[in-house]
């Protein structure tokens, strides 16, 4: 897939010498910084090149606004004036990658052009990479969730609030019955089809700022903001219980079951610490095996 790349100018002339330039490329030409701006909301450009002397926006501001649309996006300016502080306003303003003086050219463009969606291609590779490896430092490998890791990183947004907005929220701590005979009469492929099938399910009953994670095995935690008292709290296992343990369907045509034994702890009511609020909900989940599993418990268990 080619680079896509903006040229910007109010000089049609010089459109057209940019359209004749980099015709084996893939490009955009507009006339005007502020319709440039909208076609950049309306998608996006790899390389921006940009005149400065323009009608109702000079290319400083315009490459400013453009760099807070998309801020990946590798930006080259050309001027008929060689006034240095322009210049200077242009790289320390817009985080221009060239500056280039009028009349220039065309093979020099073209080369500074080629250089920049090298630049940019980097870049992008050096992003991906990073983005990837953060994933996966704090994403379950099996099902998505987040990990242990996240959980924790979440804990401490969640805990921010309370301290800022008085917001409460609240931790399930899951463990499922019945899944260890599943895993040893069908084999852990099976196993791990159905802990998937689960992770879905409980990202279908929470809120968008809700947290739902795996800690291993066939543990499972989810940090529910604006969980006021222990009745919502009971409406949302309630919720969990009848999500999880409805027929599993498998790939091979098996119908399987499990249940859930809910551990929930709320903040800061039963813990103001996030290893506290864990191990006190970690306990409940042994007193809800207690009462046969499918059942859950809130609180007071430690």
């Amino acid at each position: 897939m080619k680079n896509r790349i903006l040229f910007v100018d109010d000089d049609k002339f010089i459109l057209d010498t940019f359209r004749r330039t980099f015709r084996e490329f893939d490009i955009a030409l507009c006339d005007s910084p502020v319709k440039a701006l909208e076609m950049m909301r309306e998608e996006a450009f790899d390389v921006v090149v940009s005149d400065y002397k323009m009608p109702k926006m000079d290319g400083v501001e315009f490459i400013r606004r453009a760099s807070e649309i998309n801020p990946n996006s590798v930006r080259i300016m050309l001027t008929g004036n060689a006034d240095l502080e322009i210049a200077v306003r242009a790289v320390n303003e817009g985080s221009v990658f060239k500056f280039l003086q009028k009349p220039c050219d065309r093979n020099v463009l073209k080369t500074i052009v080629e250089k920049a969606i090298e630049k940019f291609n980097s870049e992008k590779e050096l992003r991906d990479s990073s983005e990837e490896n953060y994933y996966k430092a704090t994403h379950d490998s099996l099902t998505g969730l987040a990990n242990r890791f996240m959980l924790q990183e979440k804990a401490r947004d969640y805990i921010d609030n309370w301290n800022r907005y008085q917001k409460r929220f609240a931790l399930f701590y899951m463990d499922l019955d019945k899944f260890k005979p599943i895993n040893d009469t069908y084999g852990h492929h099976i196993g791990d089809e159905v802990l998937k099938e689960i992770a879905s399910r409980l990202l279908k009953i929470v809120r968008a700022t809700d947290t739902v994670a795996r800690l291993g095995g066939d543990e499972f935690v989810i940090l529910a903001e604006n969980v006021k008292n222990e009745e919502e709290a009971s409406v949302m296992a309630k919720k969990i219980i009848k999500a999880v343990t409805a027929p599993i369907y498998t790939d091979n045509d098996l119908v399987l079951e499990v249940g859930i034994s809910i551990g929930i702890s709320i903040y800061p009511e039963h813990a103001d610490q996030y290893k506290i609020l864990l191990e006190e909900a970690d306990a409940c989940v042994y007193k809800s095996k207690e009462k046969g599993g499918s059942a859950y418990t809130i609180g007071g268990c430690r």
